[in-house]
């Protein structure tokens, strides 16, 4: 057996850090209202209640009441430590829902505790010498002790999560304590058992937030996929009805021989953006085909007034870099639609550039139009105040590709350009991608 100054040093080291785990436990509880959280603080404070009855340094603070009152209370701090574990255990191995049948035996137990209380306290009121009340507590350990073997059985044999090894850990931990305290009638060894145990059920909450929290990011990735998927359904109707409008105004012109070429390229297009209709992502060489697509069309639609070109970085692997299908394209349509065609003098040309950027793509979409004060001038003579609908749509799908990457945001940036002589010369979008592979 240790000396009394060692034990003293034990107790006291083991209280000051389950008051300092109680004090956490409680900022936690206040900041994500779990009942198991709070439930483990008030575990933490009757098991500090308990063993307080051990300290030389809290006997100086307690009132001089005779000697059967202390161990009154002592026996209720007992009780109500092992009342906070089962609640604990319920809320935390959310046994309602997981352990439906465990769940109505552990609230029995429960309430048997609570009454248990009651009892006790009223029979002690009444006189109850200290015989009687030690055989009382006698049956109280004896009842936890069998509900611990069938709990231990039974999580383990309907085990659903790991959550049942902290549990189980944490009860073993401090019955080996308590049994060895009771065999060698020495203090420490059930103050080394409580104290693993606090350990284990610490590391346990911690991992259950863990779990959580791990759960929450795959419920809201799985959330924005959808967002995803619904923007870009109707990403796919928007630019298919953008194509039939220019094929429409084609035909209406009578050139037959165009309207063939031009319908060729159509289907060519569409069947290109059906075949990857179910996929959030396509190669950038695949998106860069329908682009060609895209710009020949249009071009043909404005009889070849425009020039474009596109520029890929030789350090990019088009084949194996994804890009999300039909993100560049609104910003291509924006420049020809509102920059190029407006302008009636001087060169019409687009540029778009693919450049290599670490993590991310950069593109360049650089138009010689007409520049964007020029742009909503027009859109307000006209009377056109409604926001292009894929630009719109793109945009949010931008922002839900940045909830999904936790390694840099993608970017827009538009900016105006000038000639010279600070004339308007266009307008240029730099749109940075982040660049996962493809798998």
């Amino acid at each position: 057996m240790l000396d009394n100054e060692i034990q003293q040093f034990l107790l006291h080291a083991f209280m000051g850090l389950s008051f300092a785990f109680l004090v956490c436990t409680l900022a936690i509880f206040y900041h994500n209202r779990k009942m198991e959280f709070l439930l483990y603080a008030l575990f933490l404070l009757s098991v500090n209640s308990y063993f307080g009855f051990f300290s030389a340094f809290v006997k100086t603070w307690l009132p001089d009441v005779p000697m059967a009152n202390y161990v009154v209370i002592q026996n209720m701090a007992q009780v109500a430590t092992n009342l906070c574990y089962l609640l604990f255990s319920r809320y935390y191995l959310n046994t309602k829902e997981v352990y439906p049948k465990f769940h109505r035996v552990l609230n029995t137990v429960a309430v048997g505790l609570a009454v248990f209380m009651v009892v006790y306290l009223i029979w002690w009121g009444f006189g109850a010498s200290l015989t009687t009340q030690r055989q009382l507590m006698d049956v109280q350990r004896l009842v936890m002790a069998l509900f611990v073997i069938f709990s231990t059985f039974y999580l383990l044999r309907h085990k659903e999560n790991n959550f049942v090894y902290v549990i189980l850990g944490a009860a073993f931990l401090f019955t080996a304590g308590a049994v060895t305290t009771w065999i060698t009638y020495d203090l420490v060894w059930m103050v080394v058992g409580s104290g693993f145990e606090n350990f284990v059920f610490s590391y346990g909450l911690g991992y259950k937030i863990k779990k959580l929290n791990d759960e929450k990011l795959i419920a809201e990735r799985d959330a924005i996929q959808n967002q995803m998927n619904s923007l870009r359904a109707q990403m796919n109707p928007h630019f298919i009805f953008n194509s039939l409008n220019s094929i429409l105004g084609f035909i209406l012109k009578g050139d037959k021989k165009e309207s063939i070429r031009y319908l060729s390229n159509f289907s060519d297009l569409l069947r290109k953006i059906l075949n990857t209709s179910e996929n959030g992502s396509i190669s950038l060489e695949q998106e860069i085909s329908l682009l060609k697509l895209y710009l020949e069309l249009e071009s043909l639609r404005f009889n070849k007034n425009f020039d474009y070109s596109i520029e890929v970085d030789k350090k990019l692997d088009i084949h194996n870099l994804e890009i999300p299908v039909l993100l560049i394209q609104p910003y291509i349509e924006n420049s020809i639609i509102h920059g190029l065609a407006p302008k009636t003098i001087g060169t019409k040309k687009i540029r778009i550039a693919f450049n290599d950027s670490g993590d991310f793509i950069n593109c360049i979409i650089e138009d010689s139009g007409i520049g964007r004060a020029a742009a909503q001038e027009l859109k307000r003579k006209k009377k056109i105040y409604h926001k292009s609908k894929g630009m719109s749509i793109t945009q949010k799908r931008i922002a839900l590709m940045n909830r999904q990457n936790l390694k840099g945001n993608s970017l827009v940036d538009i900016e105006d350009l000038f000639d010279s002589e600070g004339e308007p010369a266009g307008t240029k979008v730099s749109l940075r991608i982040y660049k996962p592979h493809l798998n």
